[in-house]
């Protein structure tokens, strides 16, 4: 009976290290986090979504990504997005203008689900982020309307460019 508990425990034991090993992120990736937009009236301009970026593990280029989710009765095209980086220690300030588009042209969605459709851009240019740094990433949309109805989620994503991951 005894031999039969060790063998449980070691079983046990080895279940519970691989699935923590299965959990580890991805070791590219920086931050990918969404935000609540509050409130659930949807997104106001003089909302702005802040999500920190934790120290930077490996010095690199990272490529940054906006994310969105809303509900299948957003009505329009997409979103323009305004993400700005600031990062420390040496000073980095990044700034880029996205365009979430979540339908084409004939008003097909572009993007993923059925009650919650999500979408994920890329900027077109790395930024350079050196060990150590950390900061925040502050995203706000720049439509005429000042509140954007249906927009459930806002997020950002940091990633080392591909070229340089080994």
């Amino acid at each position: 009976m005894n031999e039969h508990r060790r063998s449980l425990l070691s079983l046990s034991l080895a279940a519970v290290l691989l699935g923590a090993a299965s959990c580890r992120p991805d070791p590219a990736t920086l931050v990918h986090e969404y935000r609540q937009v509050k409130g659930g009236a949807g997104w106001n301009v003089r909302d702005t979504i802040t999500i920190p970026v934790p120290p930077v593990s490996r010095a690199g280029d990272y490529v940054l990504g906006v994310g969105m989710r809303v509900d299948n009765r957003f009505s329009w095209e997409g979103v323009w997005v305004e993400a700005e980086l600031q990062a420390d220690t040496p000073r980095v300030h990044y700034t880029d203008t996205l365009f979430v588009r979540f339908y084409d042209e004939k008003a097909r969605p572009v993007a993923d689900g059925v009650s919650l459709l999500q979408v994920e851009v890329r900027a077109d240019k790395p930024v350079s982020l050196s060990q150590g740094q950390r900061g925040r990433l502050r995203l706000r949309h720049l439509m005429r309307r000042e509140t954007l109805p249906h927009i459930t989620d806002v997020g950002a994503c940091l990633r080392m460019e591909q070229s340089r991951q080994e």
